[in-house]
């Protein structure tokens, strides 16, 4: 069960509630998962949320490669909020199912794309050595540039905070906090 709820909307601050309001715009005007306990330190949910609007909204990861990605931080983290609500993602943006259920097996799906076997590779090297060897960093920076490259150690960064907020405050899985 989650350990810390996110204040009811009339106990919030106005800065509060600004940003609840700010964040629901962007998530079908529903604020779970990490930004629900975010939310009560405001200065902190506002630079995550534009960060995570970045990577979301504005991000260059193509919406495969960006899901899988996430994926993957979940299951390192074991992450059960992030795993539910992106596995659904995933397939959402044509991730085939056998490739969410490699990752969760700790397999490498097979790709067709060299894109998302590089930055695959990254990841699995990011979570596994917390950096790239020179080897990776060569291979990725031609396949992906330094642009792609920067983003996908950025993305996982912040999805590791995520994870680390979901679990540390047991952040409840949607379907098991009665969400879509």
């Amino acid at each position: 069960m989650t350990r810390l709820l996110p204040p009811a909307l009339p106990n919030m601050t106005p800065e509060q509630k600004h940003l609840y309001d700010v964040m629901c715009a962007t998530r079908g005007g529903n604020l779970g998962g990490p930004m629900s306990i975010l939310i009560r330190t405001p200065h902190l949910a506002g630079a995550a949320d534009a960060l995570h609007n970045a990577f979301r909204l504005t991000g260059k990861l193509n919406r495969r490669a960006f899901e899988m990605l996430v994926l993957m931080v979940a299951h390192h983290y074991k992450a059960a909020f992030a795993w539910v609500t992106h596995a659904r993602l995933a397939l959402q943006a044509g991730l085939p199912a056998q490739s969410i259920e490699a990752i969760g097996e700790n397999r490498t799906p097979a790709f067709a794309d060299e894109h998302e076997k590089t930055i695959h590779a990254v990841v699995e090297h990011l979570l596994a050595q917390k950096m790239l060897d020179d080897a990776l960093y060569r291979r990725a920076i031609e396949q992906l540039g330094a642009e792609l490259l920067i983003e996908t150690v950025a993305a996982v960064g912040f999805y590791s905070m995520v994870c680390l907020l979901l679990n540390s405050f047991d952040v409840d899985p949607p379907a098991a906090a009665g969400r879509n």
